[in-house]
């Protein structure tokens, strides 16, 4: 099982299209109360293809990280040159950069790939040491309702100009574990199709659990909503959006 993406980079932004990555950034926009944005520290975990990094390039200075070099790769070629970002192929345990920050973000479900609370610990502490005084981590956990809802154990066929996917997918209810086998089909020249197969799996974590680590590692939660909205009754939450302070020195 991996939590790198490999040949799937390369059609993740085909299958990700109805992910509102502008929705997500002008959420983040409205709910982070900085007086200069454009002059402000951004750290983006686990960026993926750069979808989000390109918003958030047009703020201060970004840097971003991946654990993929293939998804960095597409980011790189989104993002270009543009003056203020930096891109790095790091761990989100172990990342060590020269800078802190007064945003930094995870998100996208990127903590669900840590397969154990001691890696989510090992993770905040990173962001405790990174993150400014005053500054804001904004991270999301997709839940056990919301992978059962969304997911369960299904199959799931889609196809593309030039690329079939077959997603297997199963939820293990009283592990928590969310389980993919995805096998994909490439057209190549004269017709013809490669198969590529890659399997991952996601792990859930309760409130209580990450509310627990987040104060062992010198965090605390100021609040957490039903994914990118306002609301706070998270009962029904298939992705709990968590905001996050240093604690108070």
């Amino acid at each position: 099982m991996s939590k790198v993406y490999g040949n799937f980079a390369w059609i993740y932004d085909d299958f990700m299209e109805d992910y509102d990555y502008e929705g997500v950034f002008h959420f983040i926009d409205q709910v982070w109360d900085h007086p200069k944005k454009e002059e402000a520290s951004i750290l983006e975990m686990a960026c993926g293809t750069g979808s989000l990094s390109c918003f958030l390039s047009g703020w201060g200075q970004l840097d971003a990280f991946d654990l993929s070099p293939d998804m960095l790769a597409l980011a790189q070629a989104k993002l270009g040159h543009r003056e203020g970002v930096r891109l790095f192929q790091m761990d989100m345990e172990t990342f060590r950069l020269d800078r802190t920050y007064d945003l930094i973000l995870c998100l996208c479900d990127s903590m669900n790939y840590l397969d154990h609370k001691d890696k989510i610990f090992r993770t905040l502490v990173q962001v405790q040491k990174h993150l400014k005084q005053d500054g804001l981590f904004i991270m999301d956990l997709n839940t056990a309702h919301g992978f059962e809802k969304n997911y369960g154990d299904q199959v799931f066929l889609q196809e593309k100009e030039g690329v079939f996917l077959a997603w297997d997918n199963h939820f293990d209810r009283d592990l928590g574990i969310n389980y993919y086998d995805l096998d994909f089909f490439l057209e190549e020249e004269g017709g013809l199709y490669r198969r590529f197969s890659e399997s991952h799996e996601e792990y859930t974590y309760s409130i209580e659990e990450i509310r627990e680590l987040v104060q062992k590692a010198g965090l605390r939660i100021l609040k957490m909503t039903q994914g990118y909205s306002q609301e706070e009754d998270l009962s029904q939450a298939g992705r709990i959006v968590y905001f996050i302070k240093k604690e108070d020195v």
